[in-house]
């Protein structure tokens, strides 16, 4: 199976977190909008501050990460957060 890598960068230390995996874009949004449903997570709370990016695959079948040059920003994680929520 073709695994999809992505990482949220956190915009004030200009760092990404450490990488996860995802079957597809669409699910990894999902991941990271449960997230943001909990108040008292770091996302939620700087919501602004995090961007999701797509890093590029993970075949498991031959063990063989493909990156892209540049990380692709998918998401700025404050604009998938609901209205009544929203720093």
């Amino acid at each position: 199976m073709i695994l999809q890598i992505f990482a949220v960068k956190d915009r004030q230390v200009d760092a990404f977190l450490q990488p996860f995996f995802s079957p597809t874009t669409g699910s990894a949004l999902r991941s990271i909008m449960e997230v943001l449903n909990d108040p008292q997570h770091t996302f939620a709370k700087h919501a602004a501050d995090y961007v999701l990016h797509h890093l590029g695959s993970f075949d498991d079948a031959i063990g063989v990460i493909s990156a892209f040059a540049l990380a692709d920003p998918i998401v700025n994680l404050s604009d998938l957060m609901k209205p009544e929520i929203k720093n």
